[in-house]
């Protein structure tokens, strides 16, 4: 049997409790690995985070409808780093895309990234231009943003977001520890990567509460006193 020559595509995402959003975050990550197929096949990897809803079991249940898709489950809630950093190892793809579960990241932005990484680029990083959450939300966002272009001298609009993709090379340089998965694209820069960023769709997660708040810019703060 003949080898199947197109490359793979990654797609990564940490899940903590979004049995409510699963579903149709699958059903669109496949819809748009379906535009692709012609040049690429891919890979669906659903990491769970520990969560204390039926995550899990809604993530297992679909990949008897979704081959493509694989569920790596934590022994408990390690954070979105550490969720992120498990994917990211288990990822089989020539391209990794990290992204979000909650549906505030669209799936049908995926070959917009696709097409700067086919012009070369090693990271291409998600800048959600028109942001719609709420204040508590974006200012604390700003705030690390301003931080870590002040003292990583790299002029990207946008640190926070998780929606990226990545070579597999590049990988294999970065080890994400603490709340680190901000700091990618300084890391990139640090081993010499070629970066680029594309304008995202962005909106209000439709379920549930986000975590993030201003605590989180200091922690961002020490993770930048360690890099």
């Amino acid at each position: 049997m003949t080898a199947d020559p197109r490359p793979l595509i990654s797609i990564v995402a940490p899940v903590y409790n979004e049995a409510a959003t699963l579903p149709e975050f699958v059903r669109r990550i496949a819809a748009v690995c379906g535009t692709l197929q012609s040049r690429y096949r891919a890979e669906i990897i659903v990491v769970d985070d520990g969560s204390t809803d039926d995550s899990l079991g809604v993530a297992t249940r679909l990949v008897d409808m979704e081959p493509r898709l694989r569920v790596i489950e934590l022994r408990r809630n390690f954070g979105q780093t550490a969720g992120l950093q498990a994917g990211l190892s288990c990822a089989r793809g020539e391209f990794i895309i990290s992204m979000d579960s909650d549906l505030q990241h669209f799936p049908e932005d995926i070959p917009a990234f696709v097409e700067q990484a086919e012009r070369g680029f090693d990271l291409v990083c998600g800048w959600r231009k028109d942001r719609r959450e709420n204040a508590l939300r974006r200012w604390p966002s700003r705030m690390a943003n301003s931080l870590i272009r002040r003292v990583i001298g790299l002029d990207i609009h946008d640190f926070g977001t998780t929606f990226r993709l990545y070579r597999t090379d590049l990988i294999s340089h970065i080890q994400l520890i603490s709340e680190e998965h901000r700091l990618v694209p300084a890391l990139a820069h640090m081993v010499g990567a070629r970066i680029t960023e594309i304008p995202i769709q962005n909106i209000e997660r439709p379920v549930g509460v986000s975590n993030y708040g201003i605590g989180r810019t200091f922690g961002v703060a020490l993770d930048l006193l360690l890099l």
